[in-house]
């Protein structure tokens, strides 16, 4: 079983200032503006805020399904007789949860609420500078990519800082981890795991 990352993508190893820089210029020459990590840092997280309203989206989304699922449980005794009684009583036992779930779940007060207290985490989040392992690091580095490296598809981008991380050595201690917990055990190491960092 693989161990769980520190990260909430493994893309967020890829938003180092130190990098950046250097795939940005190879990629764009002289047309590159960046000259500081701080430049760089300051962009990722300008992209951090852009994807807050998408992500509050998706976490209510998620949410309101999960609870709705949770409240569908079918299920009777394969060994009866007559497996009807029994199923009747869960499909009813499930309409009831639902319908209780759904005049809760349902109503935009609720949803509001819930929007916004998602919305508050994800802004804390930013304020308090943990939004570069605990936000979606893919999401962050396609915006980035789209915004500041023009003409060039996300995933040559990635792979460009990548390949800078790899010339200089640097591999990301949460990878480093989860390879060495791997080892412990036969089990291969995760294909999202770039070849270059294993």
């Amino acid at each position: 079983m693989t161990p769980p990352w520190d990260v909430y993508h493994i893309e967020n190893y890829l938003l180092e200032p130190r990098y950046i820089p250097a795939a940005h210029r190879a990629l764009l020459g002289t047309q590159s503006k960046y000259s500081s990590e701080e430049e760089v840092f300051d962009d990722l997280l300008r992209c951090a805020k852009q994807s807050v309203g998408v992500i509050t989206a998706k976490k209510l989304q998620s949410l309101v399904n999960n609870q709705i699922v949770d409240q569908i449980n079918i299920g009777t005794d394969p060994q009866a007789e007559n497996p009807v009684p029994a199923l009747l009583r869960s499909i009813e036992a499930s309409r009831y949860r639902l319908s209780s779930k759904l005049d809760v779940i349902g109503q935009s007060a609720y949803l509001e609420q819930t929007r916004d207290s998602i919305r508050e985490d994800l802004l804390s989040k930013i304020r308090e500078g943990s939004w570069i392992s605990e936000f979606p690091g893919r999401s962050i580095l396609t915006l980035f990519t789209r915004d500041r490296v023009p003409r060039i598809a996300y995933e040559g981008f990635r792979n460009v800082i990548i390949d800078k991380m790899a010339e200089s050595g640097h591999r990301p201690r949460g990878i480093q981890i989860v390879i060495e917990r791997i080892l412990e055990e036969p089990s291969d190491i995760p294909d999202d795991i770039p070849r270059k960092w294993a």
